[in-house]
């Protein structure tokens, strides 16, 4: 599999709590912006961008934790900067414990 030549962390600028929930759409169109997806049919795809969720659902998050890792290749700086923060805005977070729910239902 590729591996992309750049990445960026992105990190808790505070104690945040914990994860409430993440937004996948915004997660994924974080990845797109880097080259995982296409704009139009004839685009290419870079196989090596995408990205890492460290943090999840329910995990503490204290300062300078690294919720996501961005991977990416050759990318303008306006769409890495557009990716950093759709990616960020994918998070919410509460003070309090979260419930985690199952993911295989019986």
């Amino acid at each position: 599999m590729p591996q992309a030549e750049n990445f960026v962390e992105i990190k808790a600028n505070k104690d945040m709590g914990y994860v409430k929930s993440l937004d996948a759409l915004k997660i994924a169109h974080a990845c797109k912006l880097l080259g995982a997806g296409r704009d139009k049919k004839g685009d290419s795809v870079d196989f090596g961008a995408g990205c890492t969720i460290r943090k999840k659902k329910g995990n503490k998050v204290k300062k300078d934790d690294v919720l996501l890792v961005l991977y990416y290749n050759q990318v303008l700086k306006s769409r890495i900067d557009e990716a950093i923060q759709e990616a960020s805005s994918a998070y919410v977070f509460q003070e309090s414990r979260v419930k985690k729910e199952r993911i295989v239902v019986k």
